[in-house]
């Protein structure tokens, strides 16, 4: 039986090789994603001064979505219910005169998924479920897997990336990923890159410096 663990780590390492960022493990409904984070150090640090972790809360993101990085937001322009979340956040929103000033700023980005898995098709239907608005791989959780041209055409109809571990940090890429798309609400990547910034606090990445 292969080693579940040592695999683990492979695959993260072909994802950080792949794309040169830093690689943790996300979970959402117990299902674990790779996911390749771009970390912003001016916000990390100022979270670092002030003792601030990630923020998850979806309520609170979506308020400061409406608020202007630029300037001030009149606060008769933010909904009653949205008013409250911004003013118990005194760490990511100053009251001013009239309004809001946002202080908040996304700790990260995420760059790329990447789902684990034996079976080659499996990996990259997972993929494809994925929104296409990063980097989309699937990772073959074995040495020197190959694809069939059933599953090779699936995964460049899709755009998925596909990766096969060759031991030692090292990868065969049998697919290249296709360009991310843009258009999806800035809400949803606040929120994505929150919780991988929260596992990247989590994993012995965040003891490294931030460059």
């Amino acid at each position: 039986m292969p080693d579940r663990r040592r695999t683990a780590q492979l695959a993260a390492d072909a994802l950080a090789a792949a794309t040169g960022l830093d690689v943790v493990t996300v979970r959402f409904d117990r299902s674990p994603m790779l996911a390749a984070v771009q970390i912003h150090p001016d916000e990390h640090a100022r979270r670092q001064h002030n003792t601030i972790t990630s923020v998850i809360d979806t309520g609170l993101l979506h308020g400061l979505w409406l608020l202007s990085p630029f300037g001030v937001t009149p606060r008769d322009q933010i909904p009653a219910v949205k008013q409250g979340r911004l003013d118990r956040a005194p760490q990511h929103v100053t009251r001013v005169r009239g309004g809001y000033r946002r202080l908040y700023q996304p700790p990260a980005t995420l760059r790329a998924v990447g789902f684990r898995g034996v079976d080659t098709l499996r990996a990259v239907r997972r993929a494809l479920q994925y929104p296409p608005i990063v980097w989309r791989y699937a990772i073959i959780d074995r040495l020197h897997a190959t694809i069939s041209s059933r599953t090779a055409a699936l995964a460049t109809e899709w755009e998925v990336g596909v990766l096969a571990l060759a031991g030692d940090s090292r990868f065969d890429q049998l697919v290249p990923p296709g360009s991310p798309h843009t258009g999806v609400p800035g809400v949803y990547r606040w929120w994505i890159a929150e919780h991988a910034y929260a596992a990247w606090l989590a994993s012995p990445l965040a003891r490294a410096s931030v460059t």
